[in-house]
């Protein structure tokens, strides 16, 4: 529009639709004083955040009097708006509706090519700017936001200029406003690949779903995938297994790895009785999600799967089948990460499996993953006993990797608390703590050769 008036000679009047009282009549006159202005200096006239005016009830009389006082107005007419008002704008006079949606890739990469060439000399920009335009979809304003914004988070380093790919991902996400938390709670990453111990194959699928994300650019655009696969890009991500086996904690590894926000959904709290409330939860959720450019990690995913087996009635029935189709049509359509976690792989419904990208199945530690996860659990300032033997509870004690934690951190806490050091002792009396919540019930023998430190 600028660019127009720009062609033109001539400047822009605009209304604001959020500033109008459409309460009352008073927007005409408030329309009618911005019209004048528009027509006295020749301006091009804007109707910004026209999707305001849906809010109000009696909203279809309100824009044709609006459209109605424009008709003898000479100049162009812009109106802004997220809502489609296509319909009701080609009855009044002549017009063209264009849909602006979030460029492509290929012209993400140009807009940040030459916002952030207008920063030469002011900062050193030496990462890939492919792999941001592919990451995050931003509209151009955010885009030339985010450039803008690099200038302030360098500079608060203090005498660098250098930009680094955590710089950028800051800007970046700085653009973006959800409301996913009103559905899902937003999980900050804290892990990385160093941090988690799981088996080589399932590394390499979590890599490889980076991998997807870190070069979609390359594939879908500069090697002309994109025309053969023009829908379904995004990526479907199946985690199965036991409690306290990795899931959550891949999650985070994903999105540290390629620096996007992280949203957990709890799949039960979104699920209603209510015929079509599931659906609209489920829309909402992912209409945020493309807005924030978020990875959606839906925890316990079976409550909506296994509802199909579950149902008695064929009504309970239909109503599960819809639910179903309208997760798996959303997920289809998103253009990011979903990541879908169950401890019962059991109860995913075998539609489903042709739909995902990537299953990784998380098992129970073996014994030599049990012993790195024991030391990896432990940092080097705590104070260890000589004592502790890794090997005899890696051997012993068949646990996740979320019950060692759970270990490692109450030995901690009862070693602080007695000014010691972590030792043997304190370690078995948290395993045999940390156990009996599930149920166990012990004797000297699940002990072995360390019995006496728990019974003496």
């Amino acid at each position: 529009m600028n660019h127009i008036a720009h062609k033109q000679g001539s400047t822009v009047c605009l209304v604001d639709f959020r500033e109008m009282q459409f309460s009352d009549e008073v927007y005409i006159q408030q329309f009618l004083k911005c019209l004048r202005q528009a027509i006295i200096k020749e301006q091009i006239l804007c109707l910004d955040y026209f999707e305001v005016i849906f809010q109000d009830e009696d909203y279809l009389r309100k824009i044709n009097k609006i459209l109605e006082l424009t008709e003898d107005f000479k100049g162009t007419v812009f109106i802004l708006s997220e809502a489609s008002t296509r319909g009701i704008i080609k009855a009044h006079k002549k017009s063209v509706a264009l849909f602006l949606d979030i460029p492509d890739g290929l012209t993400r990469k140009t807009l940040w090519d030459y916002y952030t060439a207008q920063l030469a000399g002011q900062l050193e920009i030496q990462v890939d700017l492919n792999v941001i335009a592919n990451k995050y979809l931003l509209t151009p304003k955010q885009i030339r936001n985010a450039a803008q914004d690099l200038n302030n988070i360098v500079l608060s380093k203090k005498g660098s200029k250098a930009v680094t790919e955590e710089d950028i991902n800051q800007a970046c996400l700085n653009q973006i406003l959800s409301k996913l938390s009103e559905k899902g709670t937003k999980i900050k990453p804290f892990y990385t690949f160093d941090d988690i111990v799981i088996e080589d194959n399932q590394r390499r699928m979590l890599m490889d779903i980076c991998n997807r994300v870190k070069y979609k650019h390359k594939v879908y655009e500069e090697w002309g995938f994109n025309k053969k696969i023009p829908y379904g890009r995004g990526l479907t991500v199946l985690f199965s297994g036991p409690p306290g086996t990795g899931k959550t904690m891949s999650s985070e590894v994903i999105a540290n790895e390629i620096g996007l926000e992280l949203y957990k959904v709890e799949v039960p709290q979104i699920i209603s009785k209510y015929v079509g409330e599931t659906e609209k939860n489920l829309k909402e959720i992912f209409s945020e999600a493309k807005n924030s450019n978020a990875i959606l990690f839906f925890d316990e995913a079976d409550a909506i799967f296994g509802k199909r087996s579950e149902v008695k009635s064929s009504q309970d029935r239909y109503a599960a089948n819809i639910e179903v189709a309208y997760l798996l049509q959303e997920m289809e359509a998103y253009e990011g990460i979903t990541i879908l976690a169950t401890n019962l792989q059991e109860n995913i419904d075998e539609v489903f499996f042709r739909r995902i990208q990537f299953h990784v199945q998380f098992t129970m530690p073996d014994r030599e993953l049990r012993k790195k996860i024991w030391l990896k659990l432990i940092p080097p300032e705590a104070p260890l006993s000589e004592d502790i033997d890794f090997d005899f509870l890696a051997q012993k004690y068949e646990l996740s990797g979320g019950n060692i934690k759970n270990i490692v951190v109450s030995s901690a806490f009862q070693a602080a608390a007695t000014n010691s050091k972590i030792s043997m002792k304190l370690i078995l009396n948290a395993v045999k703590d940390e156990l009996q919540k599930n149920g166990k019930i012990f004797t000297k023998e699940d002990f072995g050769e360390y019995s006496f430190l728990v019974y003496n």
